[in-house]
């Protein structure tokens, strides 16, 4: 009997594992394409910088904003003459007025559809003067698989969890199903009937436990020797905990009068 639990066990460990990967896989992909978004920042044109140094300070405390980079004419001609090596044509740029610029870095995971179009709307409505040069098609893109990401995880994790009952349940009846014959010559010899009972419970708390705890372990060592880039919600851990106990305890309803 023991070799049953113990395959249970294993059984319940590899899905939570499998389970624990999708986490990680989802959060890994998540953060990969915010940092893409976080990348390309919005330039915005002016040919007043008090304009562009108005605007940063009302939105400067902002949870979208990740940076804020004002660069006025004269710095933006000096880059210039640095970068294509025409120091000497100096006198001819100070003919020209160039206009300054805002680069705006946005923080991924906060940078929502909502907040993007209250931003360009706060500018447009109260900068009307202020030239907005952003790559719209990327954010679309990056926008679209990000939500397509998310709505993946949430289907993957619904049928994990789906399955991981039915497979506990299953593996339960059949497991006592299996041992019926052998608990039913136990009582036909005198043994007490409430001990089938007693280790349904304790095979019960080795299967709600065993397979959590060395998921657990396996996840803070990852952590411990920095074999993770990131984490996973504790709060995870509790749920897949949670619906463990829950199958099993649906388990023992199936079983009735039959444990």
């Amino acid at each position: 009997m023991k070799k049953g639990i113990f395959f249970q066990i294993v059984i319940i460990t590899i899905i939570l594992l499998v389970w624990n990967v999708i986490h990680l896989g989802y959060k890994y992909q998540k953060n990969l394409l915010e940092e893409q978004l976080a990348g390309i920042p919005m330039i915005l044109i002016s040919q007043n910088v008090g304009s562009l140094y108005s605007l940063r300070s009302e939105i400067d405390s902002l949870e979208i904003i990740k940076e804020i980079i004002v660069e006025s004419d004269s710095v933006i001609a000096r880059n210039l003459m640095s970068h294509y090596q025409i120091e000497e044509a100096e006198s001819l740029l100070g003919d020209f007025h160039l206009p300054s610029i805002m680069k705006i870095f946005f923080t991924g995971k906060e940078f929502s559809s909502t907040a993007k179009l209250n931003l360009e709307d706060h500018i447009i409505s109260n900068y009307p003067q202020i030239v907005i040069n952003y790559d719209n098609n990327f954010w679309v893109k990056s926008d679209r698989k990000i939500l397509l990401l998310a709505k993946s995880y949430y289907y993957g994790n619904g049928f994990l969890a789906l399955f991981l009952i039915v497979t506990i349940i299953f593996l339960r009846l059949f497991y006592e199903s299996k041992h019926h014959e052998y608990w039913r010559i136990y009582r036909n010899s005198g043994g007490k009937r409430k001990k089938r009972r007693q280790q349904f419970f304790s095979n019960s708390l080795l299967i709600c436990l065993l397979p959590i705890i060395l998921n657990c372990a396996a996840y803070f060592a990852l952590q411990y020797y920095n074999y993770l880039p990131m984490e996973i919600d504790l709060r995870f851990f509790a749920a897949e905990f949670g619906i463990v106990v829950f199958s099993v305890l649906l388990s023992r309803l199936f079983l009735g009068k039959n444990l």
